[in-house]
């Protein structure tokens, strides 16, 4: 179901190329009328960051931090 009729602009902030072809193929298939621009870094976004788009999209992963492993008797 498409919520907007209206055009959206959305600034997609992701540094590895397949995972942003997921998101846009996930983010269009919903919403014919959107319009994609993709920063592959924070300091990118910010030259390409318009106020003409509606939304600014991060996806973050951040790594699990390695414990110590306890020997266990």
């Amino acid at each position: 179901m498409t919520l907007y009729k209206e055009p959206l602009n959305i600034l997609v902030v992701e540094d590895h190329l397949g995972d942003y072809i997921l998101i846009e193929d996930y983010l269009t298939e919903e919403h014919p009328n959107l319009e994609l621009t993709r920063a592959a870094s924070f300091y990118e976004a910010r030259e390409k960051l318009s106020p003409l788009q509606n939304l600014m999209l991060f996806y973050w992963i951040f790594p699990y931090p390695i414990l110590p492993v306890r020997n266990r008797l």
